[in-house]
Formats: structure tokens, C-alpha cells, sequence
């Protein structure tokens, strides 16, 4: 598997071989919103928290959480929930 990033764009799509697995797609530098998609679903991520130390992962179009990752602020690693 490999992943390439779409020129002019914030989309990142990982392949297997030809066939395309996932995309990823950025709304933008300042904007803490990602879509991801793959044949199983749609999701979004989202930062959240003070300094963006949470990432929030929601099923798309809809405000259910389906994960959530804490990033820590002082050493390497986090946790997920």
C-alpha cells in the first residue's frame, strides 16, 4: 500500500496497487475538520480540546461518536477511547 498526495489539494489517497482504499481530505490549514472515506463508510475527524489535544471521529452526517484519541501534550504516544 502506498499513499499519495493529490497536487493543489489537501487529499491524501491510499492505494493498493491501482485500486483506491481510503481518501482523506483536509477542509483546510486552519480549519480542524477532516472527511475520510473508504468502501465501509464515511467519517469525520475532528480536533477538539484545548490546544487540539483530542481528536474526535464522528460518523458522517450525524454528531455520534464513534472514537476518540487524546494526544499527549508533554511526551511522544496518547491513548484511545
Amino acid at each position: 500500500m502506498r499513499v499519495t498526495l493529490v497536487a493543489a489539494s489537501c487529499t491524501a489517497v491510499l492505494r493498493d496497487g491501482d485500486e483506491v482504499v481510503a481518501t482523506l481530505e483536509s477542509r483546510g490549514s486552519f480549519n480542524p475538520t477532516s472527511s475520510f472515506a473508504s468502501p465501509d463508510g464515511r467519517w469525520e475527524v475532528r480536533r477538539a480540546g484545548f490546544w487540539g489535544l483530542r481528536t474526535v471521529i464522528l460518523a458522517e452526517d450525524s454528531s455520534a461518536e464513534v472514537a476518540m484519541l487524546f494526544r499527549s501534550a508533554w511526551r511522544a504516544g496518547g491513548r484511545r477511547s
